[in-house]
């Protein structure tokens, strides 16, 4: 691993770069303070990530992995802006391909998958409660958790009072809404 400037100012961007054996990729770089704090990192391409340095010293760690671990998916290029969340989210159980060989990086979404794939990512928690007011979201399927473990934690309150319309495209606005309660902020 290499770091440019060797010696950076607080505020001044550092750039780290990966130099990998054959057969490895990056994981993941972290940054992280003297304190502990995690210093958020900024994945560049190639194998170089950047961070703005804090006022203290800090330690930089990158998790490799063996490329035959990392999710491929021909319609998935390597150097595409979202490869990194696509391996992350097959990996972590969030979702899968749509084929074994395909993501469908520009297909729409649904509102049921928005759901599911949060639902996922937080660890697939049960809901609280049974109580479901949708009328569309059936107990049998996919997604039944997700909806109401969303509806619980208020990432949705459903498109009318008894309607959560699953099949429906998730729309911009509803994803950055979900997310934006997910993250509870």
């Amino acid at each position: 691993m290499s770091v440019s400037p060797s010696n950076a100012s607080e505020g001044q961007t550092v750039t780290v770069t990966v130099t990998l054996d054959d057969g490895y990729g990056v994981q993941t770089v972290t940054v992280t303070d003297k304190k502990g704090n995690n210093i958020p990192v900024t994945p560049l391409g190639n194998n170089k990530y950047s961070f703005t340095m804090p006022g203290t010293a800090v330690t930089i760690e990158a998790e490799l992995l063996p490329l035959s671990d990392i999710v491929t998916f021909t319609d998935v290029p390597a150097n595409a802006y979202y490869a990194d969340a696509v391996t992350w989210t097959v990996r972590n159980g969030v979702t899968k391909g749509t084929t074994e060989t395909t993501f469908s990086p520009n297909a729409s979404c649904t509102r049921a998958q928005a759901v599911t794939f949060l639902w996922r990512a937080a660890g697939s928690p049960e809901p609280a409660s049974t109580r479901n007011p949708f009328t569309d979201v059936k107990s049998d399927a996919y997604y039944y958790k997700a909806v109401l473990w969303a509806l619980e934690k208020g990432i949705t309150v459903g498109t009318t009072a008894t309607t959560f319309s699953p099949n429906n495209d998730c729309t911009r606005a509803q994803i950055v809404t979900f997310l934006y309660r997910f993250l509870g902020e």
